[in-house]
């Protein structure tokens, strides 16, 4: 059974794997999927989504009801009808009139639990979790339960000491306890944004992230190009077949994605970079990080520039080898670095401060990289959130002040200039990403 803390950043697909998961209902569904063995696994556990994010749409909602009403039925509906905002109310009626410790929002998660599968929430059984998997294995019911939308329940958690503590009990003790019980009939997936560890686990949170990071939600090359190649599909362009997406190898799928944007930023013999290793360093940030909805906003921009610019990106001189020309390869950029530094801005409320409140201060003929934190305010908690984020790099092979850089992604979106340093920013790209990424 899973005892997982899946992490990622914003738009790296949490909630869409929560839905995912709601849908297939069953555990087992789910691994058969997964592992497309020729034997499938009989369905036997149940998946059943609690806490939800508070931004679905009606589809999503139906899927997930849909889970929690197969295991009601499995109990003969001997218990109430789930309402999800009863259980956010909960919380944050807690949050608000109490003082706990971290034991007693343990006891506070393992008692949502218990009520979810008919357990009185007010006897001895349901304040401990081997209680509840004795009453599981007398009723012969495994669960799988789903965490997700804990960003919007916990909106203070920078400040307010109590979501804190709540949350810390959630994802660090809840997994710890289940890991105590021997042939667990309970599992915990918990989907948890990456910037909310840094005020919940405040010690050994290297070691917290080490210990997940198997279900770590990010995207490397390979994923990059077979999404690609997915909305290729998709759209029926270029030929794609996503029948073949699991065949292919990522060498052959990038081959066949030379029809979409080509093999260089310019003809095939000229001393260009190559195109797909190109986006996929361009939008990802300095810690080895890029997101989904980053790609899919690029091929959106680019796409859009081939449409309505064609004479201005020279689309007849390139449409015999590819559909998106280099020009509108490179003009794509600049409005996914801008969207990116707007949803950070919403991640990181320090990030909008410096942003709307320091930056401005400095033109733009002043914004120019490299450069020395010093130029632009930067104290070290604020160096140390950039890092985080994967907006500058520090060059420590460099003597002088001015050796912080930025990545594309976030260079266009703040109004840096980078010309005369994108050399040295390919060679940081490598550090971070490999060598054969560039």
């Amino acid at each position: 059974m899973p005892r997982v803390v899946s992490i990622g950043a914003k738009g790296a697909g949490k909630t869409f794997n929560y839905i995912q998961l709601s849908r297939f209902k069953y555990w087992e569904s789910f691994l058969n999927r997964i592992h497309k063995k020729d034997a499938e696994l009989e369905p036997e556990i149940y998946i059943f989504p609690l806490l939800q994010s508070g931004k679905l749409g009606d589809n999503a909602r139906r899927i997930i009801n849909e889970a929690r009403s197969e295991v009601r039925v499995t109990l003969s509906h001997s218990v109430p009808e789930f309402i999800h905002s009863e259980y956010v109310d909960r919380i944050k009626r807690v949050i608000a009139e109490e003082n706990w410790s971290e034991p007693q929002w343990a006891e506070f998660w393992i008692k949502e639990i218990a009520r979810t599968v008919g357990i009185d929430s007010n006897t001895e059984t349901a304040k401990s979790l081997s209680s509840i998997n004795r009453e599981l294995k007398y009723k012969r019911l495994r669960i799988v339960f789903l965490f997700d939308g804990l960003e919007d329940i916990f909106q203070n958690i920078a400040s307010n000491n109590q979501e804190k503590i709540a949350l810390k009990a959630l994802i660090e003790d809840l997994p710890n306890k289940l890991s105590e019980i021997r042939e667990s009939n309970l599992g915990v997936i918990i989907f948890l944004r990456r910037d909310f560890l840094r005020y919940t686990i405040t010690q050994n949170l290297r070691q917290f992230e080490n210990l997940y990071r198997s279900y770590d939600l990010s995207w490397d090359q390979d994923s990059f190009v077979r999404l690609v190649f997915w909305i290729c599909s998709e759209s029926e362009v270029i030929g794609a077949e996503k029948s073949s997406i699991d065949n292919l190898s990522r060498e052959d799928i990038t081959e066949q994605l030379q029809n979409l944007w080509g093999k260089r930023l310019g003809s095939d013999n000229a001393k260009e970079a190559y195109t797909a290793f190109w986006i996929f360093a361009a939008l990802t940030d300095f810690n080895g990080r890029l997101q989904a909805r980053d790609i899919v906003r690029f091929l959106y921009h680019a796409a859009d520039i081939t449409v309505n610019r064609a004479k201005e990106v020279q689309f007849e001189k390139w449409s015999n080898s590819r559909l998106l020309p280099p020009e509108a390869i490179r003009r794509a950029l600049k409005p996914c670095s801008e969207q990116k530094v707007d949803e950070a801005k919403e991640e990181y409320p320090s990030f909008k401060t410096w942003v709307e409140e320091i930056l401005p201060k400095y033109p733009a003929s002043e914004r120019k990289i490299p450069f020395a934190v010093e130029q632009f305010e930067m104290d070290q908690p604020t160096v140390r959130m950039l890092k985080e984020m994967g907006v500058i790099y520090e060059d420590k092979e460099k003597d002088n002040e001015a050796r912080f850089y930025m990545p594309e992604i976030f260079r266009e979106g703040l109004g840096f200039s980078g010309k005369g340093a994108r050399p040295r920013i390919v060679v940081l790209k490598r550090k971070v990403l490999g060598k054969g990424i560039l």
